[in-house]
């Protein structure tokens, strides 16, 4: 992911399909997130990808959503 953060600095596009949460609020400027073939949300990753959206989302806790993003 460090070698895509240098591409897209040097003014490349860059789009990666991640799953793990805690590596888009580190390593994505902007993401989407999808449920269910829905758009949820769209833009900043730290806006995007919060434990209140996310425990929406997979319905869980806040607490569980909270320590799944580190």
């Amino acid at each position: 992911l460090g070698l895509l953060r240098r591409l897209a600095g040097d003014g490349w596009g860059v789009v990666v399909n991640l799953h793990d949460l805690a590596q888009v609020r580190r390593w994505a400027d902007e993401c989407i997130l999808l449920s269910a073939e829905r758009l949820i949300a769209a833009g900043a990753a730290g806006a995007v990808v919060t434990p209140e959206r996310i425990a929406d989302v997979f319905e869980i806790d806040r607490a569980e959503a909270a320590r799944a993003l580190g």
